[in-house]
């Protein structure tokens, strides 16, 4: 397996044919409204920058960080907040179930959090290969393996994380939902991110076991 972003944009392609709008429009009436998300955006918000969150950065981190994305992509540039993500969270964690009703059907849920290719290993950039890949359908699952530089979570739970620092996940088994947003300041000696989030996410954990 292969980690890339253009099947994203196939499927987002696929989206606005089929619903006859424009993808920002689409999220806006079929995800962020109905989940309550109102500090949600596909593509840079109008209004003040100064909420976009910059890193003093070198090299790639820098232009990563600091070159805000003005169009919306199918598989980049959603603007959001804490309390916004964990309301998106929520949805998985209470198959498919909104305040409003039923958003995703419960099926569709399982099969996006279930591990859809078991057994095949897989490459997460230039850097990184993973002998249990471990991907549903647009998140990762928690397998056997420890991914180079990711949290260890418990069995079941499943998370994604952004290019940039960005990191969601959601423990079913402690009924938790938790994100980190913070910038990756500087690299690993191999080049690999740092991923702050793995040591959050490990506190984390190890409160919820120790006072849960």
């Amino acid at each position: 397996m292969n980690y890339t972003s253009l099947n994203y944009e196939l499927l987002g392609e696929i989206v606005r044919r089929v619903s006859g709008r424009a993808l920002a429009e689409f999220f806006q009436a079929r995800i962020f409204d109905p989940l309550g998300m109102v500090d949600s955006h596909l593509g840079k918000p109008e209004g003040p920058s100064a909420r976009i969150v910059r890193a003093h950065a070198e090299g790639l981190l820098a232009f990563i960080w600091n070159t805000p994305i003005e169009a919306p992509f199918a598989s980049a540039g959603v603007y959001s907040t804490a309390r916004d993500m964990a309301l998106f969270a929520q949805l998985f964690l209470d198959r498919g179930r909104a305040p409003c009703g039923e958003l995703l059907a419960s099926a569709y849920v399982q099969a996006m959090i279930t591990n859809q290719i078991p057994g095949v290993p897989g490459v997460f950039s230039i850097f990184e290969r993973h002998d249990e890949a471990s991907w549903g359908y647009g998140w990762g699952i928690a397998s056997h393996e420890k991914w180079t530089g990711y949290p260890t979570h418990p069995p079941r739970s499943f998370s994604h994380s952004g290019g940039t620092g960005a990191y969601l996940w959601v423990e079913p088994s402690a009924d938790l939902i938790g994100m980190f947003f913070a910038p990756l300041a500087r690299q690993r000696p191999s080049g690999l991110p740092w991923f702050q989030a793995d040591l959050f996410v490990n506190a984390v954990t190890a409160a919820v076991e120790d006072f849960g």
